[in-house]
């Protein structure tokens, strides 16, 4: 079992079609194969915690039974989507405190990978859709990952509680999808906060997902030009608030001024 995985790990990413034999393989788990060794055999990420230790054993284990008990009275998933949205709510109600990883660690392909294989396998097994994007899912993208983009999500909202409250599936996916929108997280909560603001305050149309994506570009496209690394927080949300107000013109049915 383990040579197999290790084999995955190194294969899946350059080669799509991986994707759905590991996905197969996770899936015809049962509870008697899922052990203490399978989650730590050959193990050769180095992952840290957010003080820049590397875990022990003992901290990846504890990780495990947090995800465990915490969707262990919600039963077999399969396309039934109240308990797909009830195993999302309560994974990201304990994710960050199973995984404290600072935001460079959180945002590594590598790191939600080995999670959702090697960690957690038969909570994959459960909540994977074999219907749908497989290489996203196990080896993907951070925000396409089953417990990466769970993880992503619980930051946000610690770190400014409600910002993401109005957020539609497509507003999600269309900011964690854009890695220069969420890889700083002062971008990311003040490009969050203008759309929540969009919602909470019934700005442009009723339907506003072209207006949200209008708004993910033009600040995509302005980063290439402002350093908003260097900007203190107060110019930094005036500066995506310009271009909230912007994107309301242009789309919302805001007139200019």
């Amino acid at each position: 079992m383990s040579a197999k995985y290790a084999r995955y790990l190194k294969l899946a990413a350059a080669k799509r079609h991986w994707s759905a034999l590991v996905a197969q393989d996770v899936v015809d788990l049962n509870n008697d194969e899922i052990s203490r060794s399978l989650a730590l055999q050959d193990y050769d990420f180095d992952a840290s915690s957010p003080e820049g230790e590397r875990w022990a054993i003992e901290d990846y284990l504890s990780a495990r039974e947090l995800c465990l008990e915490a969707v262990r009275g919600i039963g077999h998933i399969g396309s039934d989507k109240g308990k797909q949205a009830t195993w999302d709510e309560e994974i990201s109600k304990v994710i960050m405190q199973a995984f404290p990883f600072s935001r460079y660690e959180g945002m590594r392909v590598d790191t939600w990978r080995y999670v959702a294989i090697k960690l957690l396998p038969e909570l994959t097994a459960n909540r994977i859709r074999l219907d749908g994007d497989l290489h996203g899912q196990l080896f993907g993208r951070v925000d396409r990952n089953l417990f990466g983009r769970l993880w992503l999500r619980a930051d946000f909202e610690s770190r400014q509680p409600g910002v993401l409250k109005h957020f539609k599936e497509d507003n999600l996916t269309g900011l964690f999808e854009r890695p220069s929108l969420v890889a700083n997280f002062r971008v990311g909560l003040a490009v969050a906060s203008a759309v929540d603001n969009f919602y909470e305050n019934g700005l442009g149309p009723n339907n506003k997902e072209n207006l949200v994506r209008d708004f993910y570009k033009r600040v995509v496209r302005i980063m290439a030009v402002r350093n908003f690394d260097a900007m203190p927080d107060d110019a930094l949300r005036a500066a995506i608030d310009r271009e909230a107000t912007q994107s309301l013109q242009s789309v919302g049915g805001l007139p200019t001024l």
